[in-house]
């Protein structure tokens, strides 16, 4: 079972390897570092193996976003990502938590409602002129 918790000082070389794995380089590195100073990355591991993050930050519209969700390939399915977002919502301080999905993004999109989330919207011309869809999860007191 991973453990689910704030990131430490002591994940970051983890943390910087599953993102150069999954991104394909370490170009991120310095900002990867910056938001594990900052208090804002939820790691999944299993003892010094990062088998997830989640980064998030509290400046959308004054709300709590999971800005970024990154899964080891080898544990997409695993449940890995639905643990990272639990603790989020956890450290939410707000009545409400947001996350978006690429609008191609079936599965991310399934896991989103899966969990509770709602469509709330859609920023248009993201990346590469894609698409992504807001969602939101209203969070009980």
């Amino acid at each position: 079972m991973p453990i689910v918790e704030l990131a430490a000082e002591a994940d970051r070389a983890a943390i910087c390897e599953l993102d150069a794995l999954v991104q394909g380089d370490n170009h991120r590195s310095e900002f990867l570092t910056q938001t594990l100073f900052d208090n804002r990355v939820i790691i999944a591991r299993d003892g010094l193996q990062a088998l997830g993050f989640a980064i998030f930050h509290q400046r959308f519209f004054h709300h709590f976003f999971v800005a970024e969700l990154q899964i080891h390939p080898d544990q997409v399915n695993e449940g890995i990502d639905a643990a990272l977002l639990r603790h989020a919502e956890r450290l939410c301080s707000s009545d409400r938590i947001f996350v978006s999905a690429s609008e191609y993004d079936d599965d991310r999109q399934y896991l989103y409602r899966s969990l509770g989330y709602v469509r709330s919207g859609q920023v248009e011309n993201v990346n590469n002129h894609s698409t992504e869809v807001v969602f939101v999860k209203f969070l009980v007191p």
